[in-house]
């Protein structure tokens, strides 16, 4: 008579544990070896072009393609010290910076920092050469510069057409820390940022680009590019880089294509001028008090407007509050400024104003004026 073998739960877990010790103590370790190997091997045999392979070598193509364009500079300057004894003197110092190429005529477009007060300047190209360069023209105000460079086979950088959105991968080329022709990645983390920067006693025209890629003391005068090797701005400062690690600022391609060919041509540049002043200070209680005034936005209060000016001809009064400029939003003076540098005097923009006293919004169309005294030439 037939019949079916039933093996109790307690005889099956003895003889699973028997068998485990018969094969060995490390046989489960054996087994999960065995099938990560597998799957590595698998992984090892698979597609080439991963994604995270096709996103590298992009980025090794880019900087084949940019590197060509970038120069690393040395600036000769004569800098005032103190010895042990409180006696005052003046000595030659090294200064370096990045750069990159303009155009096939051999100018070169970095930061005015870089080459301020410099005795002499030599630019190296990434294939080693050293040349000397002259000042063409500087422009404090925006921390521009160009540079004329003897000699041929210059490859210029290609430009974009404006700066990208937040959230757009960028590189910044440069030699950080004299670490010639590095590159670095990240985002674009914000636009029309300002800082408070001063170049001696010439107040900037502050629209920066804030960028999260690493920027460091050589930095500037490096281009920062877009994913297709386009330049969308220029290394130019950290902000608080005494408390740390900084947020880099670039300036952005706009402005730099509205001074550089005017420093090519004559050495210097004009800057527009809407003819009113701010406050020094943005108030500690702005909220409050443009909410007081009947505004629900941001704003830039007015403290006075320039007699027979810009502002003034266009109907913009004393008290009125900047709300944007063609377009663009503003929040305080700084930012005002900021927006004029990418501006040319002769220019109309339009200007929308609210006015407290009448509670009107109003459009108004402003030619903008000349403001030649933040220029020089050399």
């Amino acid at each position: 008579m037939g019949g079916t073998l039933r093996v109790r739960p307690a005889y099956l877990t003895l003889g699973i544990t028997g068998l485990v010790l018969w094969l060995g103590p490390d046989f489960a370790a054996k087994v999960e070896y065995a099938r990560t190997k597998a799957r590595v091997e698998a992984l090892r045999d698979g597609p080439a072009d991963t994604p995270l392979k096709m996103a590298s070598d992009a980025g090794v193509l880019l900087t084949q393609q940019v590197s060509p364009s970038v120069v690393h500079i040395t600036s000769i300057v004569e800098a005032q010290f103190v010895d042990g004894r409180g006696r005052t003197g003046r000595r030659e110092e090294v200064s370096n910076g990045s750069g990159w190429v303009w155009d096939e005529d051999g100018h070169i477009v970095t930061n005015e920092h870089v080459i301020r007060g410099a005795k002499s300047i030599e630019v190296q190209l990434e294939t080693g050469d050293i040349r000397r360069a002259t000042v063409q023209g500087a422009d404090p105000a925006t921390d521009i510069a160009v540079l004329a460079l003897g000699g041929s086979r210059l490859l210029p950088a290609e430009r974009a057409a404006q700066a990208p959105p937040a959230g757009t991968t960028i590189f910044a080329f440069g030699s950080p820390l004299e670490l010639k022709f590095s590159v670095s990645s990240g985002i674009v983390s914000g636009l029309g940022r300002t800082a408070g920067i001063r170049r001696g006693a010439t107040p900037m025209f502050e629209d920066f680009l804030q960028i999260d890629a690493p920027i460091n003391p050589g930095n500037s005068g490096g281009p920062v590019t877009d994913t297709l090797g386009r330049v969308v701005g220029m290394s130019t400062a950290v902000a608080d880089q005494d408390a740390g690690p900084g947020v880099g600022l670039a300036i952005p391609i706009e402005l730099i294509d509205r001074v550089v060919p005017d420093l090519i041509a004559y050495g210097r540049t004009a800057h527009a001028m809407l003819g009113v002043q701010f406050p020094r200070q943005v108030r500690a209680d702005q909220a409050a008090f443009l909410e007081q005034v009947g505004l629900d936005r941001p704003a830039a209060p007015l403290q006075s407007v320039i007699p027979d000016g810009p502002a003034d001809r266009a109907g913009i009064r004393a008290g009125d509050l900047i709300l944007s400029l063609d377009g663009r939003v503003t929040q305080n003076g700084s930012e005002v400024k900021g927006r004029l540098g990418s501006a040319k005097p002769g220019e109309t923009i339009t200007v929308e104003i609210f006015r407290p006293r009448t509670q009107e919004t109003l459009l108004l169309d402003v030619v903008l004026g000349d403001a030649r005294s933040l220029t020089i030439r050399r």
